[in-house]
């Protein structure tokens, strides 16, 4: 059991979102002190009692109003006030009021939840769960049903807020909880997992019989029959590798079996070191993602490495993309070149077209257009739909290949039927512009509408264009707005300049030079043209900003510099051409 200390004795943090135990949460400055020795023996027996080896928080008393899970400083903590703790178990009248507390909150980081969120109904429920673990380990630790409960009866406040449940729900939550664990400790409803055996009592002839048995029952998707043969064998000399990945699957997705990361990391962690390729690309993913253990990209990349040199397409894929953003290891084009290759030799298709990315930009390769054509082809006709994508735009700019919009149409269709935002995008601005199909602005919207509504900026974009002029949809300026501003908060420099122009002609929104300014500069800054442009003309005619023509003249030689009509006619009429 590794339970992670690493501050000083007294610290001082700011924490600006977090979960209370109860409570509206507080943006505040904490005082840190060390944990006593009583929480830390009650976390680390909520820990084992959850076959957890270690876990990355770290556990303070603070001047807390009760207990938090909150992150500061890329550090998840557990703050609990030792004045609170205290009183709660005295007016509670049981030790076990403090398990509740303190097991309520690391549930919300084995959830992985979400401290930002602002949704009420979707905070409450993360409440409900953090509520129904509590409950699960306390029976686990051998609390009664009332123990259990006695906390949150003696000191939740009754009604709702806005982040937490009333009372009952919190009460049910926990009751919820205690009664599933309890009918797994009884095996009621759920498979129960056989007691220890001693693995000399199994021949090899029977483990070999049983478990082609129980990878019968695993293959056909049977898990309620297959785990409890797995784990009957588990500590076998037989128990391959294949075995092990199996039965860390099933606790990885609670298959026939309640799900558990740590227990799934566990078995993992053995079939990888038995040198079981898929146990070690599963590990790597499992630390990458820092699920069941510490995140650690170093660890991560070692795994995916071993898998690599064992000749897994896919941890060779994994191993490059690590190579081309230097993540967990140095950066190195031209070892990702290596193993993408490998990948796609294999006939890996994410391989594929990570290899025709490198052709086509020229990194740890010579830039080479048919290369990169070559193999997003490769990709793309095992219906890949990023090389659908990829190809298609090879097409359209005549790259690799002679320019051809149908087979533009055709790639990018395939892509956007696949549910692809950036192909919907694409197969949308072929209709709006009528190349490889013949123009219809109602198509265009359709899939402009599908790719908006999946949240690309592009799409949102166009989405919000064909509003404002009427095309494919009635004209509606509101609707033009709310898609320009879903553009423009993504970063889209366009839709950032397209909504600094509503507000400036005030459509769609209360007239506002402010605001205008304040987007045309978001689109400046990135280097846009056209915001730079009318940005420089806010400044040169006093609106939303004070009145400079210096500025505006820099602004217009900038967007000049990019060939700007207007900022060229303007800096002419000002006398700088």
């Amino acid at each position: 059991m590794l339970l992670t200390y690493c501050l000083p004795a007294q610290e001082f943090i700011n924490i600006e979102h977090g979960c209370n135990y109860d409570e509206e949460e507080t943006e505040k400055e904490y005082v840190l002190l060390d944990a006593s020795s009583e929480a830390q023996r009650i976390v680390m027996e909520i820990l084992e009692a959850n076959s957890m080896f270690f876990m990355s928080f770290i556990l303070k008393e603070a001047n807390v109003k009760n207990a938090q899970a909150t992150f500061a400083n890329k550090n998840k903590y557990i703050l609990y006030s030792p004045v609170f703790l205290e009183n709660f178990k005295k007016e509670a009248k049981t030790r076990w009021a403090a398990y509740s507390m303190l097991a309520h909150e690391i549930g919300h980081h084995i959830y992985g939840h979400d401290f930002t969120e602002t949704n009420s109904q979707k905070r409450k429920t993360l409440e409900i769960q953090a509520d129904n673990f509590s409950g699960s380990i306390l029976r686990k630790l051998g609390a009664t049903f009332d123990q259990a409960q006695a906390g949150i009866n003696t000191f939740a406040l009754e009604g709702e807020t806005s982040t937490h449940p009333s009372k009952s729900m919190r009460s049910t939550a926990i009751a919820n909880g205690w009664k599933r664990q309890d009918d797994l400790l009884k095996g009621v409803g759920a498979i129960k997992a056989p007691p220890p055996v001693a693995t000399s009592t199994y021949s090899k002839e029977e483990v070999q019989r049983e478990m082609a048995k129980a990878k019968q029952y695993y293959d056909n998707k049977d898990y309620t029959k297959a785990f409890p043969i797995y784990y009957k064998y588990r500590n076998s000399p037989y128990f391959s590798s294949n075995y092990q990945s199996n039965l860390g699957y099933m606790y990885d997705e609670g298959k026939g079996v309640q799900q558990d990361d740590y227990e799934a990391v566990k078995w993992y962690r053995k079939a990888a070191e038995q040198g079981g390729v898929h146990g070690q690309l599963i590990l790597g993913i499992k630390y990458e993602l820092g699920k069941g253990v510490q995140q650690d990209d170093y660890e991560a990349v070692k795994w995916y490495r071993k898998s690599a040199e064992q000749g897994d397409a896919d941890g060779q894929r994994i191993l490059g993309y690590k190579y081309e953003l230097g993540k967990g290891v140095q950066q190195d084009y031209y070892e990702a070149v290596k193993w993408y290759r490998k990948s796609a030799e294999q006939g890996n298709a994410y391989g594929q077209r990570s290899l025709g990315d490198m052709y086509r930009d020229g990194l740890g390769v010579s830039k080479d257009d048919y290369e990169a054509v070559k193999w997003y082809r490769k990709a793309a006709e095992q219906g890949d739909a990023d090389g659908q994508l990829k190809l298609g735009t090879m097409y359209d700019k005549g790259r690799g290949v002679q320019q051809d919009d149908y087979e533009a149409v055709k790639w990018y269709r395939k892509a956007a039927e696949q549910g692809d935002a950036r192909g919907q995008a694409f197969l949308a601005d072929m209709y709006d512009e009528g190349k490889g199909v013949q123009q219809d602005d109602y198509e265009a919207v359709k899939w402009y509408r599908k790719s908006a509504e999946q949240g690309n900026a592009l799409g949102q974009l166009k989405l919000g264009t064909m509003y404002d002029k009427g095309r494919g949809v009635q004209q509606d300026d509101y609707e033009a707005v709310k898609w320009y501003r879903k553009a423009a908060e993504q970063g889209d420099a366009l839709g950032q300049c397209s909504l600094g122009y509503m507000y400036r002609e005030g459509n769609g929104v209360q007239q506002d030079d402010y605001e205008a300014v304040k987007w045309y500069r978001k689109s400046a800054e990135q280097g846009n043209a056209l915001g730079q442009a009318f940005l420089a003309q806010m400044y040169e005619s006093g609106r939303g900003v004070n009145k400079d023509i210096a500025a505006a003249v820099i602004l217009y030689r900038q967007a000049a510099s990019q060939g700007s009509p207007y900022a060229k006619d303007a800096l002419k009429r000002l006398g700088y051409d």
